[in-house]
């Protein structure tokens, strides 16, 4: 009775009929579900930025407040946890960080625990959107509530963004209400955030010089993400307006104007990005972007000095992405398993309540300051921890599994930033960020549930008919 119920509402051409979309919900687990994550992006996303401006409070909560984040995303992981792809990605994970960490390196469960906690976000964000997006019925509910919380939470980062600027001067600071040093982290939603609204609201009838217009404000709305230090949002800048291009007959027609507007805009945000960041002329020579990205000869002298240290040394200095790159198979090596297996999960958690390991106490001066998602899975997990990442990629992405229909210009997008953040940083540990980047993943490859909630949206139902409905 409930498939036919579900079926009659679909007229020949397979569209949805929408009171059957809103009756066959169930009403409990969805909205349960859908006020959770909710709740969780608008605490995780602004309770930092509140905080910050209590003396005292950042500190004192930080870590409980952190580990209330980690245990909600395991319960609500563990809670929809139902695809087989997703129940290979966890148990995967489990086969092999429990092998490394308790039998390789000798370390304890608890410390285990603990350290996992770095990849539940890895782990349980995907069964969660999978599962609310599972129908179009559970998906047109929560769609509609979410994308409303991402626009409005875009706006929200320009007051922030501002204010910080005014107080700090900009830099790493500029985290928006993400709070201090997140300029990286909110800089990357930022872009994944308005490309999937422009996507969402793109016009195939009109030509992309209109529909740039006519979305105006989603492209005002990156503004935030040239008033801290981000450099790498000049990369997802380039990536956004290409991207934006259909891939369709008149995609190099297409090029040959879009590529001059990509000029001028980056032109543009250069000139913000210098008017609103004190850049001293010697930074913004080739030689300062080399000696930034790898480094110098006396970074690698000041490298190799503390690796024959044994970390028996007050060195507290961040190094840059390259070298630490290029000095990873050097620390790799330290143990005959390190390459292949790591050293356990994870190294970059203790230090706070609990001790940090041997290996973390002597390679402190490698794992202190910036890391990345790529590093911070090797020196775990070793090569077979990367072998698992690319793994969780392809399922994340729904290159493995029943899907739906593709979004191609999507996908490209946050891919491109999936790989940057690979070798930039390891934002996919943080719970604020998986949570929406994840989701709108989900989405490129579900993109005919977007177009139905489009058309939902479109209906205008009011709250008391859902209400009604549901019931």
């Amino acid at each position: 009775m409930r498939e036919k119920g579900r079926n009659s509402g679909r007229n020949p051409a397979g569209k949805v009929g929408w009171v059957d979309v809103l009756c066959s919900i169930r009403p409990l687990k969805i909205k349960v579900l859908t006020y959770s994550v909710l709740t969780l992006f608008w605490v995780m996303g602004c309770i930092w930025f509140v905080l910050q401006r209590i003396p005292g409070a950042y500190e004192a909560l930080r870590t409980p407040i952190e580990l209330l984040f980690d245990v909600a995303v395991l319960i609500l992981g563990v809670w929809t946890l139902r695809n087989r792809w997703d129940i290979a990605v966890v148990i995967s994970y489990l086969v092999i960080s429990l092998t490394t960490t308790l039998i390789i390196n000798g370390h304890s469960i608890v410390f285990w625990l603990n350290g996992s906690r770095m990849y539940f976000s890895i782990l349980f964000m995907l069964p969660i959107f999978r599962w609310l997006l599972s129908t179009r019925e559970r998906s047109i509910y929560f769609i509609t509530r979410m994308d409303k919380s991402i626009y409005i939470f875009l706006w929200i980062q320009l007051p922030c963004v501002i204010y910080q600027y005014l107080a700090f001067g900009g830099g790493d600071y500029g985290g928006g209400s993400l709070g201090n040093l997140n300029s990286g982290t909110i800089s990357t939603l930022i872009y994944a955030m308005s490309f999937y609204l422009m996507l969402k609201r793109w016009d195939n009838e009109k030509s992309y010089m209109q529909n740039l217009l006519n979305n105006r404000t989603l492209i005002f709305l990156l503004l935030p993400s040239f008033m801290n230090e981000t450099k790498i949002s000049f990369v997802y800048l380039v990536l956004y307006f290409l991207f934006l291009v259909p891939f369709n007959r008149r995609f190099l027609i297409n090029m040959l104007y879009v590529i001059p507007a990509v000029v001028l805009m980056t032109f543009l945000a250069g000139y913000v990005y210098l008017q609103t960041n004190e850049i001293p002329d010697y930074m913004k020579s080739m030689d300062f972007l080399e000696y930034y990205v790898i480094g110098d000869e006396q970074t690698y002298e000041i490298m190799e000095n503390l690796f024959d240290s044994e970390g028996d040394t007050d060195e507290n200095r961040d190094f840059m992405r390259g070298a630490k790159f290029l000095m990873l198979p050097t620390v790799m090596t330290d143990k005959p398993h390190g390459l292949w297996l790591g050293y356990g999960a994870s190294q970059f958690k203790g230090g706070t309540v609990m001790e940090q390991t041997h290996f973390a106490k002597k390679y402190e001066w490698f794992l202190y300051g910036t890391s990345t998602q790529l590093m911070q899975v090797q020196l775990d997990m070793g090569l077979l921890g990367d072998i698992w990442l690319l793994f969780y990629m392809c399922v994340l992405f729904g290159w493995i599994g029943k899907g739906g229909r593709l979004k191609g210009q999507m996908q490209w997008f946050l891919m491109g930033e999936f790989i940057i953040i690979l070798i930039y940083a390891s934002f996919l540990s943080m719970p604020i960020f998986a949570l929406p980047y994840v989701y709108l993943v989900a989405l490129s490859s579900r993109w005919n549930l977007v177009e139905d909630t489009l058309s939902y949206e479109r209906k205008n139902a009011s709250e008391s008919d859902l209400t009604r409905l549901e019931g």
